[in-house]
C-alpha cells in the first residue's frame, strides 16, 4: 500500500511542476508581446521625425559608362526609406550633348517625392558625350 501511496503523491507533485510551467510560459508570452509593441510603437515614433540623409541616383546614359549623382535629402523617415528602397536609375535615351546640371537632369528625368527635400548634389555638373 505504501507503494500506491507514494506513486499517488508523486503525480500530484508532477501535476503542481507542469501547472507552474504554465504559468512561467504564459508570463514569458506575454513579456515578449508587450516587448514586440513597445518595439514597434518606437520605431513608428522614431520614424515620424525629419531626418538628413544621402542618395545616390544611378544615371545611364547611352554608350556610356553608369554615372553616380549623390544628393543630400530632407524629410520624414518613413519617406526616406521609400526613396531608397524604391528608387530606379534613371535612363537617359538621346540627349542633348554637353555639361549639364546635375539637379536639373535629375529634377528633369526622375519622379522626385514632393515630402522631400533636395540639395546639395555632387558633382554639380555632368559631361554628357
Amino acid at each position: 500500500m505504501g507503494y500506491y501511496k507514494n506513486l499517488v503523491l508523486a503525480g500530484i507533485k508532477q501535476k503542481k511542476v507542469t501547472a507552474k510551467s504554465g504559468k512561467a510560459n504564459k508570463k514569458i508570452l506575454a513579456f515578449t508581446v508587450c516587448l514586440f509593441v513597445s518595439v514597434l510603437l518606437w520605431v513608428i515614433v522614431s520614424l515620424n521625425k525629419n531626418y538628413n540623409s544621402f542618395i545616390t541616383f544611378n544615371i545611364v546614359t547611352a554608350g556610356e559608362k553608369n554615372k553616380q549623382v549623390t544628393a543630400r535629402i530632407y524629410g520624414n523617415g518613413f519617406d526616406i526609406i521609400k526613396e531608397k528602397l524604391f528608387m530606379k536609375s534613371i535612363v537617359l535615351g538621346k540627349i542633348k550633348m554637353g555639361v549639364i546640371s546635375s539637379g536639373d537632369l535629375i529634377e528633369e528625368h526622375y519622379e522626385l517625392d514632393e515630402h522631400l527635400k533636395y540639395s546639395d548634389f555632387e558633382p554639380t555638373l555632368i559631361t554628357i558625350k
